[in-house]
């Protein structure tokens, strides 16, 4: 089996270079006061890395990923016996609705063309009042100059957005949205990838929202 970090697409422990990697594990550790004792969807968890994190504290993890390699490396390298590895698209998750208390989507709704799908489907999967957790790279920074139906200058991604986008899009599902950023780039003293509260008016590498499933 090739090593999945030859596509550059997912961050792998050990391999990914360490402010990629510090940023995605901020993200997980950022998670973790949300998903204890509780059951936790981990939509495009990549090599299992975050899901083997969250179940130290959860009563269960799944871990969904399209790429069937990527989970034999995730069952091999971070197995725990509350997490489950299932192949699936994070728009048609192969779930029943209602079965989970948290949805976690980190870095992945840039990846897919149908980024409603991608939130309808967290919707779909959460019990009521359920929390969606879900980051994504601001495309202004990321991206700079080119608009919604540009190509993003990362070949991995499809569709990127701004605040007001990622905003709007989780907000069509979700209520109670809750606003935070990481900015590691701009912290070089001591380099901090924590996710903090978003202030009004700051801008951010990386958006991360947490919303709640009421009625739609």
């Amino acid at each position: 089996m090739s090593n999945p970090v030859i596509s550059g697409e997912r961050a792998v422990p050990g391999f990914s270079d360490p402010i990629t990697m510090a940023e995605h594990l901020a993200r997980y550790e950022f998670a973790l006061a949300f998903v204890a004792r509780r059951e936790v969807l981990d939509a495009a968890c990549g090599v299992g890395y975050g899901s083997r994190m969250m179940a130290g504290r959860a009563m269960k993890v799944v871990g969904v990923d399209i790429d069937q390699e990527c989970l034999q490396y995730a069952r091999k390298n971070y197995a725990h016996p509350r997490v489950v590895y299932q192949q699936g698209d994070v728009c048609a998750l192969p779930l029943p609705g209602g079965s989970f208390d948290v949805v976690v989507s980190f870095e992945t709704i840039e990846h897919v063309a149908d980024g409603e799908a991608c939130v309808r489907e967290a919707w779909r999967v959460l019990r009521p009042g359920g929390l969606y957790l879900v980051s994504t790279p601001n495309r202004l920074l990321i991206s700079p100059g080119r608009g919604p139906q540009d190509p993003p200058v990362n070949s991995f991604h499809v569709r990127e957005y701004t605040l007001e986008e990622f905003q709007e899009l989780v907000g069509s599902y979700f209520q109670n949205l809750q606003l935070f950023r990481q900015n590691l780039e701009e912290e070089k003293r001591g380099r901090d990838p924590a996710v903090k509260p978003l202030l009004p008016g700051e801008g951010a590498w990386f958006y991360v929202i947490v919303g709640v499933k009421g009625a739609k």
